[in-house]
């Protein structure tokens, strides 16, 4: 039924995307020297994201709240590196279960990764795109060589229009529970107003009400896995955490140097699965739904 749920949304932002526009559709196998992808002139420096996810029963093994820090951080960005672009970023990622429950959860997941991105550019509107994100997805608990992942990722990047481009790749991830997620994003600039970027993992539409205020809406897959240290004598080795939201929030731009940001949603599809299943307890356990509020800080580069 998730599954489902994410081709529907994909397809009807992919059909609005190109649909809502005449002017570009035509256009689409064209191509443009500007690319909304990766020309974007508003690039940020830092975003702190907190966000609050009430009680919620984790199967039949009981309650907890979670509390989620996600920290991004552009360190540096070189030109003309092997005929190519690099940026370098820092990613941080922590996930906390006040309440262990009766399935014996880690206090906390964490990841903490440097991300760099090499995009090679070329004249006929194309791009070649390869990311890594290489770090530590563990429980804070657990520093041995299991902890260390290093997910990667290729893609291809097509400018057809100056308001619309288009790209398509896959991410690969050893070591985690999915190996493999499809890496999609369509990111169409309607009119000077509406800015849409419909993809996987995440799809979000933007409409900019005035020069402080700008309204959004969204939808994010997650899918991480960390290594684990047992608190008692079970060996389950790795702890994956996924879910889905849809949200809606409005963001506002505080001074020149920040902007911040607060939205709201439904978080759904929740599920904590373990590598190894032990006695009295299941190795995939469903989380119910709710709602959830996040606060974010965000400063341009």
């Amino acid at each position: 039924m998730v599954k489902r749920c994410i081709h529907v949304f994909l397809l009807a932002a992919l059909a609005l995307a190109v649909q809502v526009s005449p002017s570009m559709a035509w256009d689409i196998w064209q191509t443009s020297d500007y690319c909304q992808i990766l020309d974007d002139p508003c690039v940020d420096l830092y975003e702190i994201s907190f966000a609050y996810v009430p009680p919620s029963d984790f199967g039949d093994y009981g309650r907890s709240e979670t509390l989620e820090l996600d920290v991004n951080w552009s360190l540096a960005y070189f030109r003309d590196i092997a005929r190519s672009d690099l940026s370098l970023g820092l990613s941080w990622q922590t996930r906390v279960f006040p309440s262990s429950t009766r399935l014996q959860l880690p206090d906390q997941l964490t990841s903490i990764a440097l991300d760099s991105v090499m995009t090679w550019r070329y004249d006929t509107g194309q791009a070649l795109q390869v990311s890594a994100s290489p770090g530590i997805y563990s429980d804070g608990e657990e520093f041995g060589g299991g902890m260390f992942l290093a997910p990667f990722s290729c893609s291809l990047i097509h400018a057809s229009h100056r308001r619309l481009s288009t790209q398509v790749g896959l991410l690969f991830r050893p070591g985690f529970e999915q190996t493999v997620m499809p890496l999609i994003n369509v990111k169409c600039e309607l009119d000077d107003f509406w800015l849409i970027e419909a993809g996987l993992p995440v799809t979000r539409v933007s409409y900019l009400v005035d020069r402080d205020w700008t309204a959004y809406g969204g939808f994010e897959w997650e899918n991480t896995t960390f290594a684990i240290r047992e608190k008692s004598d079970y060996n389950r080795d790795r702890a994956t955490i996924e879910d889905f939201r849809l949200y809606a929030g409005a963001a506002y731009q505080v001074s020149d140097q920040c902007r911040a940001a607060l939205d709201g949603g439904v978080i759904f599809g929740r599920s904590v699965e373990f590598k190894r299943e032990v006695q009295g307890l299941d190795s995939d356990v469903g989380i119910d739904s709710a709602l959830f509020v996040r606060l974010s800080i965000v400063a341009p580069f």
